[in-house]
């Protein structure tokens, strides 16, 4: 171990001036275009805390980084804001039109370094290589972000965080080419604007961060980084979504809105010989999903008997766990706006519905709310076949430390219904520690698989509460809270690992 020079940094977050590029830069994985040499750089990314990748304090720690434009030499340079060098600089630029924001990011580092192995899109495996990571929170409201990732090898990563999880399914088009030279790796991204939800307006500011990864040396760095910040667990982006830094004087008042309907449709026939028989069966069948976006905030998607069997196996992991594990979704009608229907007490988890012949669903979100409704027929998991599914969520912050929200999931059952609604809250008190409360109540009429001798048959009620305070500043965190969940609350389309239990766990 070695010590670092004692300062009191200045944490008011970094700022970027959005600027317009009058002729956009090719994507092609190298910075030569015009429009990047007006492009703001941002600079001095933080080491997270504990990276053991500092250089030692008998380096030279004279030099500065270069003015912008300027070529940056390999090796170290001294972050000015923390007065601690990093071994791997890194470059990161910003312009935009009226149809995508486009990132060029410049990562020193030897080539022989690079770690980056994985060819395939948005697999869980990329968080283990080098890459570069763009988050952008659209609002600017320090709750939700989008995630643009991309690897040396120029394989993408996308997704979207909200308040309570992570939507890993989350598709989006965006391009990106990557280049891999001696002394450095170079990414060019176009992430369309239209994409995102967003304000159509002028003068906008969006939240922005960059994260770099080093794969091999353990190393991590952030562009806006505050140690003090504390743990608002309800984000997951380059350290917390609250503590990103500002992209700011967007003009987005013509921002492009692709109202294009995207189609995806199958057809699938096959003959067949009946097994011991001459008879010889047939089989047709077609079906579609429609995914459209009404304007910068709302998007509907539609469904009619669509074909699973190409989607994606889950990938492989190995638990010593008592309990069932979540799984992402990776069917094309559920993935957006998935974020918005997790809560604290999963109540829904669309992995339990197995199949459906028709669905409809739109989500949206602006300033200070979200929502989204979907509705469904077909087969769940506990519900079984010929169910209808209504599930139901908004959200609502009406000042910047309190968000309130309700969700409602009914299903109409052959053998009954099973209803279950609440109520979540989520305070911040203060930059380090948050309150978060949810309380749910069920009714199950005709469900027959209940605990006890001979299962049930008659109307059932159960409830499900959640209350927890958490919080702390690096290095002590800490979480306390206190869970009610009665022996039969089991919705049908619900992920509790736990039932029957009531007490505290610190």
């Amino acid at each position: 171990c070695f010590a670092l020079a004692q300062t009191t940094p200045d944490r008011t977050p970094k700022v970027i001036r959005a600027v317009r590029a009058e002729v956009p830069p090719a994507i092609d994985g190298v910075l030569d275009d015009e429009a990047w040499t007006a492009a703001p750089v941002a600079r001095n990314f933080h080491p997270a805390p504990n990276d053991p990748l500092l250089l030692p304090p008998w380096r030279d720690d004279s030099w500065r980084p270069p003015p912008p434009g300027d070529q940056m030499p390999i090796g170290g340079f001294i972050d000015i804001d923390t007065e601690q060098e990093t071994v791997h600089p890194t470059e990161v630029r910003i312009v935009y039109d009226d149809s995508f924001i486009y990132v060029g990011a410049v990562m020193y580092q030897e080539r022989d370094t690079i770690n980056a192995t994985e060819r395939k899109y948005d697999r869980f495996q990329l968080r283990f290589e080098d890459y570069i990571q763009v988050n952008l929170d659209t609002f600017h409201d320090h709750k939700s972000s989008y995630v643009f990732l991309v690897s040396p090898l120029g394989v993408r990563w996308d997704a979207r965080d909200g308040v309570f999880d992570r939507n890993d399914s989350w598709d989006a088009d965006w391009t990106v080419k990557t280049t891999i030279e001696d002394d450095r790796w170079t990414a060019e991204m176009a992430i369309p604007i239209g994409v995102m939800h967003h304000n159509r307006k002028a003068g906008e500011t969006w939240g922005i961060n960059f994260r770099r990864r080093v794969s091999l040396q353990n190393e991590s760095q952030h562009w806006n980084y505050t140690p003090d910040a504390g743990v608002p667990g309800r984000a997951q982006g380059p350290k917390f979504t609250a503590d990103f830094g500002h992209l700011e004087n967007l003009d987005l008042s013509q921002s492009t809105i692709d109202r294009r309907p995207r189609v995806e449709q199958y057809v699938a026939s096959g003959i067949r010989r009946r097994p011991g028989s001459d008879e010889y069966h047939s089989r047709f069948e077609t079906g579609l999903d429609l995914e459209m976006r009404l304007n910068s905030h709302w998007v509907a998607t539609f469904a009619a008997n669509p074909n699973f069997v190409e989607v994606a196996a889950d990938e492989g992991d190995i638990q010593n766990r008592d309990t069932a594990r979540f799984l992402e979704e990776r069917r094309n009608f559920f993935k957006e706006g998935a974020e918005l229907f997790r809560t604290p007490i999963n109540m829904y988890d669309s992995r339990n519905i197995l199949d459906f012949d028709a669905a409809a669903k739109v989500t949206g979100t602006g300033d200070n709310w979200s929502a989204g409704t979907l509705t469904l027929h077909g087969e769940g998991e506990l519900s079984g076949e010929n169910a209808n599914i209504t599930v139901a969520r908004a959200i609502f912050a009406p000042t910047h430390d309190l968000q309130l929200g309700s969700m409602l999931v009914a299903i109409d059952r052959t053998d009954g219904y099973n209803v279950v609604g609440g109520f979540d809250a989520r305070y911040e008190i203060n930059q380090t520690n948050t309150l978060t409360s949810q309380y749910l109540y069920m009714i199950d009429e005709g469900r027959d698989d209940f605990d006890g001798p001979g299962g049930r048959d008659t109307t059932q009620s159960e409830h499900g509460f959640i209350t927890a305070f958490e919080g702390g500043d690096d290095p002590w965190f800490y979480r306390i809270d206190f869970t009610d969940i009665s022996e039969d609350f089991e919705p049908d389309l619900s992920f509790v690992p736990r039932r029957d239990i009531v007490g505290p766990t610190v």
